[in-house]
């Protein structure tokens, strides 16, 4: 329970797109932490995965791929929020 209320409650009373916005920040954490593997059946585990969730390989490709890159520019930027450019040189 949160401040009295059910999951289910404050579930709810989220809109589509805060919904939205926490699971794509659950998501990038869940990668950052565990990692990402780049397996040659990716494409087919994103072809399996867009049709468990019922869309489209396309799309479901263009989140991937979306995603994986900004993971990577964090990576090599530093971390979240980091500007290469404002990063120290040792």
């Amino acid at each position: 329970m949160v401040c009295g209320n059910t999951f289910k409650e404050v579930l709810m009373a989220l809109s589509e797109t805060r919904k939205g916005e926490l699971a794509l920040l659950y998501l990038k954490l869940k990668l950052r932490d565990e990692g990402i593997r780049l397996v040659p059946e990716i494409r087919r585990q994103i072809g399996n995965t867009a049709k468990a969730v019922g869309i489209s390989y396309a799309e479901a490709f263009e989140f991937a791929e979306g995603i994986v890159r900004e993971l990577m520019e964090e990576t090599f930027a530093g971390g979240p929020g980091k500007n290469p450019a404002e990063q120290t040189k040792h």
